[in-house]
C-alpha cells in the first residue's frame, strides 16, 4: 500500500483550495505577566498567634513575619510590604511606635492594621493618632480579618467603618 500526499506550494494556494486558512495571529497569545501577590508583614510577639496569622494569609498573599516592632521596622526598610498587621504590646518596639514610623515616612503609603487584645478606648485613640487604618481585637474572626485586609489592599478606599482616620493613600 502506498500513500501519496499532495502539498500546496504556497500558503495562498492552500487557502484557495479551502483546506487551510491563514492565521492572522498566533495560536496562543502570551498571557499578560502575572502581578505578584500582595506582601503582608505580620508583627506579633506571640509565636502561636504569629504562626496562625501567617497561615491565614499564606493561601492568598506573600507573608513575612517579625517577632516585634524593631524587627518589623528593619524588615520594612529592606522589603516594603503592601500591608502591615501589627499587635500593639510587643518588646523592643511596640505597634504604636512602629505605626508612627511607617506612616511618618513620606515615601510610603502602607496600610496599617492593628490587631490586638487591647479593648480599651485609649489604645484605639493612640492607634488612630499614630495613623492606623483599621483596628481589630483578638480573638478575631478569620473571615472578617481577611475581608478587612482585602479592603485595605484594594485600590479603592475601604468601606466606611473600616478606616479609623484619614487615609494614608
Amino acid at each position: 500500500m502506498r500513500l501519496a500526499v499532495c502539498l500546496p506550494r504556497t500558503a495562498r494556494e492552500a487557502c484557495r483550495s479551502g483546506r487551510v486558512s491563514l492565521l492572522t495571529r498566533p495560536l496562543h497569545e502570551a498571557p499578560a505577566p502575572a502581578m505578584p501577590d500582595p506582601y503582608i508583614l505580620v508583627a506579633e510577639d506571640h509565636p502561636a498567634c504569629r504562626e496562625l496569622l501567617t497561615y491565614c494569609f499564606s493561601s492568598t498573599y506573600r507573608v513575612g513575619a517579625a517577632a516585634d516592632g524593631a524587627e518589623a521596622w528593619e524588615t520594612v526598610q529592606q522589603d516594603v510590604p503592601d500591608l502591615i498587621v501589627s499587635d500593639i504590646d510587643m518588646p523592643e518596639m511596640d505597634g504604636i511606635t512602629l505605626c508612627k514610623r511607617v506612616t511618618e515616612t513620606p515615601t510610603w503609603t502602607i496600610p496599617f492594621l492593628m490587631l490586638t487584645g487591647r479593648t480599651d478606648a485609649a489604645a484605639r485613640t493612640r492607634s488612630v493618632q499614630a495613623g492606623a487604618d483599621a483596628y481589630l481585637v483578638k480573638p478575631f474572626d478569620r473571615t472578617h480579618l481577611l475581608t478587612v485586609v482585602q479592603a485595605l489592599l484594594s485600590e479603592d478606599d475601604a468601606p466606611s467603618g473600616l478606616r479609623l482616620g484619614p487615609s494614608t493613600k
